[in-house]
């Protein structure tokens, strides 16, 4: 079935429409404005095809029905017996006869005995001039509808309305509009029972969100109704563990926001069917990586634009994400709220869908308009997929590589399911891989600086771990270590703060040479001795510790970020000057050279005004005498 495109469908209601982006999907029409097709009268309402990009959703403004109030035992047993006089209310005709009902009993009237010319009966009502209808066509009697102050007798007049041309609307989603002109006072005749896509039609909802059994409501006006399918658990893949995250440049980035352009291709990935694309966006060139997964997602009506824009490197919303998961695994269930999510939020009801399918927590915040992360990315989309990581197959294998993902990192299990494609059979509630592609970080042997961190790659691709290389220790996590954590995370805070990927190395070690010498000042602290070793780390400690320090302190703190950013550095202690004073500086060999370091030398000469370079000087060069112990 081929979706009409172009329409101008003329309407007895008005809904206005806005352009909104992601966070709402276009293609819906909001809870309120499917009541105003029902309520509103005598205002002309035009679709367009312009209308059916522009129409808003607004998730978390369903107005929910309360539930009825338990009622106790004695209510429950308590009988109301009404006698029913049928007014046939100006028509031809026999109405139905009188009646007695009581309570738990029902009837269903016969009212085709009864004719108006040009008009058609359309229900009962109380009031003999009125529209309020209290009991529609082929809808059974009861004593529990009528009104408490209704106790004994009542007549119900019959309602008629005029017979003329109307319209029904088959909204079949993601845009697909189907209309059916009619008249009022009969049934739909040319009902769809799948969309262009082949997807087979389950049932119909009203406008008022109730399922009905389309074939028989009598038509009484301009009339919509809603296409519901299987549940789409099928349109991503489940069965299939195929990677659908991967990172880049060694790293997976964890903590980086989620682009728009990056959660559809992840999404895109995990199509089972791919839709051929037919939206476009002006700022999304047919050759951007991201442009297949973009259009297609769209077109599927799982993403919008911002107009004619998707603005692809804006960053994603934890809620955004979700509703498009919501758009995915439809939620027809009560919205809930929480402490910083309303029920009137835009997202309540995806953020409701996730907390009760146990994608996401439910219990304090739920930070709907915080950045979402590409670890909890992973996190969620593993729940959803029903994923979850072999741990000891990953213990005892190295599956997967990252710079910044180490095993002790929170979501190193899920990242490695989303970044990893395997087999596996399932164990009562365990996934157990049967094989895996495994995944080397696929670049040359040698020390890396990534992320504030030294790291070591050896000839299999894979990171040293629990070794030393080249004078290099190496934890568990694959991470230089001075075998101290704080000293760790402080030299790692520092290269993060001060460095960044564009530097060259030696660019690395000269600003963190200016970044000794100019943010410590001199404190008078015991010499090391001719012939001591393993001081480095506690100097360093207090000197970080401090701020301040002798050339003891200024020599541990530079040699130990010179080996943080791959220099195989020493820090040495022997004497200065003509004099021979006792001192410590740092000294790394390049290139066949050994050169010196002396960042405490440029400080206190700078506080006199006297400006000495000693930044990768010979010992021949150097501004003074320097003699190794």
């Amino acid at each position: 079935m081929k979706a009409k495109k172009a329409l101008a469908v003329l309407f007895t209601l008005s809904i206005s429409v806005s352009s909104l982006p992601i966070t709402a999907s276009a293609q819906e029409i909001t809870q309120q404005q499917k009541k105003d097709i029902q309520t509103e009268q005598s205002e002309q309402f035009i679709i367009d095809t312009e209308a059916e990009k522009q129409t808003p959703e607004n998730i978390g403004a369903e107005q929910q029905t309360p539930e009825p109030e338990n009622t106790t035992n004695e209510q429950q047993t308590k009988v109301k017996t009404i006698t029913i006089q049928f007014d046939s209310n100006g028509a031809e005709g026999t109405p139905p006869e009188n009646i007695t009902i009581a309570t738990g009993e029902e009837f269903e009237p016969e009212y085709h005995t009864m004719t108006k010319e040009n008009h058609f009966f359309a229900g009962w009502s109380l009031q003999q001039n009125s529209a309020d209808i209290l009991f529609t066509v082929n809808e059974k009697i009861i004593v529990q509808k009528f009104p408490d102050d209704v106790t004994e007798n009542v007549t119900l007049y019959a309602v008629w309305q005029e017979v003329k041309p109307c319209q029904i609307l088959y909204d079949l989603g993601n845009g697909e509009l189907i209309r059916e002109h009619t008249q009022t006072g009969t049934l739909p005749q040319n009902i769809p029972y799948e969309n262009q896509n082949g997807n087979q039609i389950i049932q119909w909802k009203n406008a008022q969100d109730d399922v009905v059994d389309v074939s028989s409501q009598i038509i009484t006006d301009n009339t919509i109704y809603y296409a519901v399918y299987e549940q789409q658990s099928s349109l991503l893949e489940t069965v299939k563990h195929i990677k659908y995250m991967d990172g880049d440049n060694g790293n997976f980035y964890p903590d980086k926001a989620l682009t728009r352009a990056e959660a559809c291709q992840i999404l895109y990935t995990l199509l089972k069917q791919k839709q051929i694309p037919q939206k476009t966006f002006t700022d999304v060139s047919e050759n951007d990586w991201y442009a297949n997964a973009v259009c297609t997602l769209a077109t599927m009506g799982l993403v919008e634009g911002y107009g004619e824009d998707f603005q692809p490197q804006k960053e994603m919303t934890r809620a955004e994400f979700l509703a498009i998961l919501n758009r995915i695994y439809p939620y027809d269930g009560t919205i809930q709220t929480f402490a910083d999510v309303p029920g009137e939020h835009w997202a309540a009801q995806a953020i409701s869908n996730a907390v009760e399918k146990g994608w996401i927590y439910g219990e304090g915040n739920i930070y709907p308009d915080n950045t979402i992360k590409r670890q909890e990315v992973a996190v969620i989309l593993n729940k959803v997929l029903n994923r979850k990581a072999d741990k000891n197959i990953i213990a005892e294998n190295t599956v997967r590589e990252f710079f910044d993902v180490s095993p002790t990192h929170w979501a190193y299990y899920d990242i490695l399911e989303a970044s990893v494609a395997h087999e596996y059979q399932y164990t009562e509630q365990y996934e157990v891989w049967t094989s895996f592609q495994k995944e080397t970080l696929n670049i040359a042997r040698g020390l890396y600086s990534k992320n504030g961190t030294l790291y070591y790659v050896e000839q299999n691709g894979s990171l040293a771990r629990n070794k030393t290389v080249d004078g290099f220790t190496f934890g568990a996590d694959g991470k230089y270590t001075t075998n101290s954590e704080i000293l760790d995370n402080k030299l790692s805070e520092i290269i993060q703060s001060h460095t960044n990927s564009n530097m060259t190395q030696e660019q690395k070690l000269k600003v963190v040479h200016e970044y000794v010498r100019d943010n410590y000042n001199y404190l008078k602290r015991p010499f090391v001795q001719k012939g001591q070793t393993d001081w480095e780390k506690q100097y360093a400690l207090d000197m970080l510790d401090m701020k301040k320090g002798n050339c003891y302190s200024f020599a541990a703190l530079y040699y130990y970020l010179a080996k943080q950013i791959g220099y195989d550095a020493h820090a040495v202690i022997g004497t200065v000057g003509h004099e021979h004073s006792p001192h410590g500086w740092v000294e790394i060999a390049m290139d066949g050279t050994t050169y010196i370091f002396d960042a405490e030398m440029e400080m206190a000469y700078r506080k006199r005004g006297i400006y000495h370079d000693i930044f990768k000087k010979t010992y021949d060069n150097a501004p003074f005498l320097y003699i190794k112990w």
